[in-house]
């Protein structure tokens, strides 16, 4: 049995997020939906924050995030750094935050540009065109892959690429438990709302709590690996299906690197 972890902490930002970033972007600015002068506008958690973020400085426009009140420091420092404005919501869910993202965009649609990863395909699209065929050229043998459920486009990018090729691959969304404020990047149980969410592609969820991702996260160090809340959650869902299966290569994605709870 072996677990795989694919590292995406070389991208601009740090982060996987930066893949459904650009090509939401590169896609707008090719259909004229986001013109010079407007603002990009993304409600955000965190990393796709940062993603919009640094992409943004590359092309040339401003970036404005709307954000949770419970947005970490450093989250806020990493957006704040390109020059981004930030505008927060009360609460700890990122709901809020979408509802005042499209309530700012119906009130200067001229203005704003809203980048919505919950709803664009291109979010899909981003990890059907790059992630997906890295893993198959990386790791042909690949039985299960793991990764957290956040907005369902990594799931559903990766799950229709990898089963093109390999339609006896085993995908797994990682949610976090009920009620585990740790887990900021995972949604909780199932994927209803979610209009990328996929289920179809899914052979099941598995739900993991904060202690259990912070084990994770130490266990990781004895590998030389940083992990994050959401990357220790789904290596701790890894380490679990591993011990059901007599033989298999699972591959976790790591979206986020340098973020380390102490």
């Amino acid at each position: 049995m072996h677990i795989y972890t694919k590292l995406e902490e070389f991208n601009l930002s740090g982060s996987i997020k930066d893949r459904p970033a650009k090509e939401m972007l590169s896609n707008a600015i090719e259909a004229s939906e986001l013109r010079q002068g407007m603002t990009v506008l993304a409600p955000t958690s965190g990393n796709v924050g940062v993603s919009a973020a640094s992409q943004c400085s590359v092309y040339g426009y401003s970036c404005s995030c709307v954000i949770p009140a419970v947005t970490s420091t450093r989250k806020r420092a990493d957006m704040a750094r390109f020059g981004t404005t930030l505008i927060e919501v009360p609460g700890e869910m990122t709901e809020p935050a979408i509802e005042m993202a499209y309530r700012l965009k119906a009130e200067r649609p001229d203005e704003y540009y809203l980048l919505d990863q919950y709803t664009n395909p291109a979010n899909v699209r981003a990890h059907y065109l790059t992630t997906g065929p890295e893993i198959l050229l990386q790791l042909p043998e690949i039985t299960h892959l793991m990764a957290a459920q956040g907005s369902g486009g990594m799931l559903a990018g990766l799950g229709r690429r990898l089963q093109e090729d390999r339609p006896d691959v085993q995908l797994h969304a990682v949610v976090a438990k009920p009620g585990t404020r740790m887990l900021a990047g995972m949604k909780e149980s199932s994927g209803q709302g979610r209009p990328l969410v996929d289920d179809g592609l899914l052979a099941g969820r598995m739900a993991v709590s904060g202690f259990e991702a912070y084990e994770a996260i130490q266990l990781g160090f004895a590998f030389g690996l940083q992990l994050g809340p959401s990357a220790g959650g789904v290596l701790a869902a890894a380490l679990r299906l591993a011990r059901r299966l007599r033989e298999g290569h699972i591959v976790c994605v790591r979206g986020f690197g340098r973020e380390v709870p102490r």
